[in-house]
């Protein structure tokens, strides 16, 4: 079950046993604990590259595939899968080539957080987004986990509409959102001149990012809206280190 984080759940339930799953601040499960008896089911320690130090539980099975900021860890290779390529802790780097190559951050194409794992995770191995809607922040991190852009949007919808759900989507083109027929009708006024297309979202139509009406807070059908100004700077972003993914965490 996710709740705080998008990367890993917060709490897990397998074979009828809830388990309350402790992450530290990028996200790699430290302590799961058994909700029902409070009993400590399993704890991990990790050196700051990612490998595992100690591993108290002794299941054939484990109880969560998750480890080192939340990426999918396979016990053979020894290796943690993030979104499009893998890692490999014990180099402290990616195992393939940075897939949008020098349309990236850095000329190491194999770098992970440029050296800096204590503070940075890559959750996709690309450039992402990240929206929460408790703190109306949305945070754009570039191919090496590197926050570079943080704006306020919102989410406010009208009352017949559905607010963006949680999840993991993939971020479309960039348009132009005017035309001289949609100027006469003012669509340039209600969603600005840019419009960022999201896909896959619960089989929606018409889900993006976009401005307008002067005031970032005002409802939509759905959209995030953030303020003119601030599309702007997203979409300059964008042409240089292209967004690839948005990931929208769960409202508390």
């Amino acid at each position: 079950m996710y709740a705080s984080r998008a990367n890993v759940p917060d709490y897990l339930i397998r074979d009828g046993v809830t388990y309350r799953i402790i992450s530290d601040h990028l996200g790699s499960p430290r302590l799961i604990i058994d909700t029902g008896s409070g009993n400590v089911a399993q704890a991990l320690e990790y050196d700051e590259w990612g490998n595992i130090l100690s591993d108290t539980y002794v299941g054939a099975v484990p109880l969560l595939p998750f480890r080192f900021a939340g990426g999918l860890y396979d016990a053979d290779t020894k290796l943690i899968r993030f979104g499009a390529r893998d890692y490999d802790p014990e180099t402290g780097r990616w195992t393939a080539k940075d897939p949008i190559r020098f349309d990236g951050d850095g000329t190491n194409l194999y770098g992970y957080t440029q050296n800096d794992p204590v503070n940075f995770v890559d959750l996709l191995g690309l450039s992402t987004a990240i929206y929460d809607p408790d703190t109306n922040k949305l945070i754009v991190y570039s191919d090496a986990g590197v926050k570079k852009l943080e704006i306020s949007a919102y989410n406010n919808v009208t009352k017949s509409s559905k607010p963006f759900p949680s999840g993991f989507f993939q971020v479309g083109e960039t348009r132009m959102n005017w035309t001289p027929k949609r100027y006469a009708k003012g669509y340039l006024k209600s969603e600005g001149f840019f419009f960022i297309a999201i896909y896959g979202v619960d089989g929606r139509i018409g889900m993006g990012i976009h401005a307008g009406r002067n005031n970032p807070k005002h409802v939509t059908h759905g959209c995030i809206r953030i303020s003119n100004n601030d599309l702007i700077d997203l979409v300059a972003f964008s042409l240089d280190d292209p967004i690839k993914h948005l990931i929208v965490n769960q409202k508390k």
